[in-house]
């Protein structure tokens, strides 16, 4: 099993090798060479990510810095490569048969948050994709046509709605940003961690909507939080029976309207193939880049292997 603590320097091959790199230098040619995917609005967040771990290498070649990358013991993320060197196959290939070759037959290769540019190259080397999701951002307005209907009542987040919130978001899961296996006891956790952490940020708590019907059950919500002292759109769902009602759009277009108070703008996450992200995109939400994560089963060496 690779020792990344302790690992110091590496050869992969073809006159490309690892070097641990310092972390705030680290931090500086991240920021500069990785595409700025979650709209991180300043320099001080931009380079905050990463840590004080002991993930960070540099990738050189013929003593010359190419690149770099966050390692693990048996996956691997933030690729990036510094002008004029492009050559993001070779890197991946050498990072790839480095891991494989320092892990037990069992392992999975996980390779996380990947660009397009690079999905391509992992598919050529036997990677299968798993997940894929993007930011949105949209700038904060002020909407005077918001309009609910006479037999809907709107309320602010409660605790006592933590049980039929999660009840709802399991039987409506269309995975914006809920990085996690969707049954009732994961979304109960996500909701009860929601209302803990937010529950005395009243501005937020005014930009987020719980809809009931008549009867007084749930059948929609939409949760703000804050992330990286920005809001972020942290669930959003309708139930079925109302979908199509304009409920989705509304919810949104209240936060937009009452957090303009104070913020700039609004980000959320969003998992390919959620059908809700056209609702975004129809609200004038701003789509950044797709990132894929990936692995790798041991028992495709012979992919791997055979590649150039």
């Amino acid at each position: 099993m690779l020792d990344v603590k302790n690992l110091s320097n590496a050869i992969l091959a073809n006159e490309i090798s690892l070097k641990r790199a310092s972390n705030r230098e680290f931090a500086k040619y991240l920021a500069i060479y990785r595409e700025n995917i979650w709209f991180r609005d300043t320099w001080e967040k931009r380079i905050g990510i990463v840590d004080d771990s002991d993930h960070y290498f540099w990738l050189i070649q013929r003593n010359s810095c190419v690149g770099g990358v966050v390692l693990e013991e048996t996956s691997f993320m933030s690729l990036f490569t510094i002008p004029p060197f492009n050559d993001e196959y070779i890197l991946l290939e050498k990072i790839v048969k480095f891991l494989i070759g320092n892990s037990a037959k069992n392992e999975v290769i996980n390779a996380y948050g990947i660009l397009p540019s690079q999905a391509e190259h992992l598919l050529k080397l036997g990677f299968n994709p798993q997940k894929s999701r993007r930011c949105m951002i949209r700038p904060t307005e002020i909407f005077d046509d918001i309009q609910w209907e006479d037999n809907l009542k709107i309320v602010r987040p409660n605790n006592q709605y933590i049980t039929d919130i999660s009840k709802l978001f399991f039987e409506n899961y269309d995975s914006l940003g809920f990085d996690g296996v969707n049954t009732l006891a994961e979304q109960f956790e996500s909701v009860t961690r929601y209302f803990r952490d937010n529950s005395n940020e009243k501005l937020l708590n005014d930009a987020s909507s719980i809809i009931l019907d008549s009867n007084n059950d749930v059948i929609a919500a939409c949760l703000i939080s804050s992330w990286e002292g920005v809001p972020l759109v942290y669930d959003l769902a309708v139930s079925s029976v109302y979908r199509r009602s304009g409920l989705a759009t509304k919810m949104l277009k209240h936060s937009l309207s009452t957090l303009k108070e104070k913020y700039d703008f609004v980000r959320l996450f969003v998992y390919s193939g959620n059908p809700a992200e056209s609702v975004y995109y129809k609200l004038g939400f701003f789509s950044g880049t797709k990132t894929t994560n990936f692995c790798f089963s041991m028992d495709r060496k012979g992919v791997l292997s055979n590649s150039t």
